[in-house]
């Protein structure tokens, strides 16, 4: 990585309930990644005291999904944009790391055998080449990735979806781009198995959970911030994970062990009944 390039953080949202949302991811990212230069592209200002560093008028555009005209019209030379129901608890800083070697870099879906993952736009897949959760995506400035973004933006127009995944994911097939599969950490959409995780896991850097933009506004009793939106023991076991992630600090001999799990005896003789070893 050159020093003279430039990296940097956008979101996209329209609608006051999203802006509203990327700010709350603003304020995490911010906390866990000081000196982080954080754009955000929306439809109208957020509200005065807001924590980004630049704030962007989306054009009139017939996408959908304003994340593409974000990551298109993006001042870095490195740019990494997460979605507005996202919370960042850790460095994530390394993943312009993997730009050095890759045109963008995001990570696989995780409900793979879904309804919403077997969508498909022209061409039907194996589950080989899963699709890509376009919420957390990094990309390196190039006139290819400019004309990459462009035509998934037009195809989505052409094709009146409000989907991108599937047509991200054919268009990408297509494309000669060079692409790193982030680990689930750098994505995390389970975030009820927090709680049975232990240290041998690497800890949850971005957690991205859709019941932020729920309509009922039941995702939580606060949910403006991770400690409010976790549950008070999920949120000390995730602070415990972090603590003992080696990655995050180097050295941690710390040791954690899972909140809930089914005990280790019952377990394997639970295995070996449905077996037929027992």
């Amino acid at each position: 990585m050159q020093s003279s390039e430039t990296l940097g953080f956008v979101y996209a949202a329209k609608g006051a309930k999203y802006i509203d949302l990327a700010l709350n991811s603003a304020r995490s990212l911010k906390d866990s990644n000081p000196g982080a230069t954080v754009h955000l592209y929306c439809d109208s200002h957020p509200a005065e005291g807001h924590c980004f560093d630049a704030v962007h008028l989306l054009s009139v555009s017939q996408s959908k999904r304003p994340k593409f005209e974000a990551l298109r019209r993006a001042e870095f030379d490195r740019t990494i944009y997460l979605d507005a129901d996202t919370f960042v608890c850790a460095d994530i800083s390394d993943i312009f790391f993997t730009l050095d070697r890759f045109d963008i870099a995001g990570a696989h879906v995780v409900l793979r055998n879904s309804r919403h993952s077997h969508r498909t736009h022209k061409i039907q897949f194996p589950n080989s080449f899963p699709q890509i959760n376009t919420g957390v995506l990094a990309i390196r400035k190039s006139q290819r990735m400019s004309d990459f973004l462009a035509q998934v933006d037009a195809e989505m127009a052409a094709a009146d979806s409000v989907v991108d995944q599937p047509i991200f994911r054919e268009l990408l097939w297509h494309s000669d781009l060079r692409i790193a599969v982030l680990p689930p950490e750098y994505n995390f959409k389970r975030i009820n198995e927090v709680v049975t995780m232990s240290s041998a896991y690497c800890a949850p850097r971005i957690i991205h959970d859709s019941d932020l933009r729920r309509p009922d506004g039941k995702a939580a009793n606060d949910a403006t911030t991770l400690e409010g939106f976790l549950r008070r023991g999920a949120y000390r076991h995730l602070i415990a994970l972090l603590s003992a992630d080696k990655f995050l600090s180097p050295g941690s001999q710390k040791k954690v062990s899972p909140l809930a799990r089914v005990p280790r005896a019952k377990r394997q003789g639970k295995l070996r009944k449905l077996l037929g070893l027992g």
